[in-house]
């Protein structure tokens, strides 16, 4: 949304989604009016990887909330540099990431995050997963950044991070 009225939702369902290649989803705000939320149903997997992205934002001067980022799949996998975030730049807030999975891996430098850089709070990042969470590598760029789940208050934020809730039976944190 460009102005003070709420974007429409973005909803996906399908058997498989693959983000590929430096491709994103995106929903925002960049001014008063609240973004939209992005809901993906996949039956079978969900698979974000080569430095692609799905992102709800709250872009810098908005005052408006960003929508929420929903994932609801058997199989999510976040590989090779791939990003799914929540984050505010402006007033307003950053929408809660809510994923309902079997399994979920974040590899290769891959990051979950929700996230505020300004005044807005950060939203919550709830994780279910039924059966595994698996967290591990890092990428090979000169940042060698980690793979992880994060909810974050950057430096000189006055917003507050949100939650980071997990439920799963099992969960690996492996190889830096």
């Amino acid at each position: 949304t460009f102005g003070n009225g709420t974007a429409g939702k973005l909803t996906f369902k399908v058997d498989n989604l693959a983000l590929r290649d430096d491709s994103q989803i995106i929903t925002a705000t960049l001014a008063s009016g609240n973004g939209g939320d992005l809901t993906i149903s996949a039956e079978e997997s969900v698979e974000n990887s080569g430095e692609s992205g799905l992102f709800s934002s709250a872009i810098t001067g908005s005052s408006g909330n960003a929508g929420n980022l929903n994932i609801t799949t058997s199989q999510l996998n976040v590989v090779e540099g791939a990003t799914l975030i929540s984050e505010t730049f402006g007033s307003g807030n950053a929408g809660n990431i809510t994923l309902k999975v079997d399994n979920l891996a974040v590899r290769d430098g891959s990051q979950i995050s929700t996230g505020t850089f300004v005044g807005g709070n950060g939203g919550d990042l709830n994780v279910i997963a039924a059966d595994s969470v698996e967290l591990f590598g890092s990428n090979n760029n000169d940042n060698n950044q980690r793979s992880g789940l994060f909810s974050s208050a950057e430096r000189d934020s006055t917003g507050d991070a949100g939650d980071l809730n997990i439920e799963s039976k099992q969960i690996n944190i492996r190889d830096r």
